[in-house]
């Protein structure tokens, strides 16, 4: 069984100020999407964590058991969501920016399959 999580950050921010105005922006991940070469997609609304080895995987934002040994395309979907506020010389606003994907791909290798016997 092979657990996905990723360790990029989940939040951003970024605030400027010019001639007296004050904007700031902040975009949270919201949806993680898995998906890999072999047909598969899993989504997640946490980016999760590294598992303890020792353990179950219950930490990673999805699971997923290849059945062939091969070199797969593993790509990771994030969802980002943004918001503004803005102020200054009397006056202020804030509203919703929407939301956007980004797409991350890397190879990963399957070096080994077990079989499991279920009854």
């Amino acid at each position: 069984e092979t657990w996905f999580w990723c360790d990029a950050p989940t939040t951003e921010s970024v605030t400027v100020s010019i001639r007296g105005y004050r904007v700031t922006a902040r975009a949270r991940a919201n949806e993680f999407t898995w998906i890999t070469d072999d047909g598969h997609s899993y989504a997640s609304n946490t980016c999760g964590e590294e598992p303890d080895p020792k353990g179950r995987g219950l930490e990673a934002s999805a699971r997923h058991t290849f059945e062939t040994k091969d070199h797969y395309d593993l790509q990771l979907h994030v969802t980002w969501n943004g918001s503004y506020t803005f102020s200054g010389h009397g006056r202020s606003s804030s509203g919703e920016l929407g939301g956007v994907t980004t797409t991350s791909t890397r190879s990963y290798p399957v070096w080994e399959v077990r079989a499991v016997l279920v009854d």
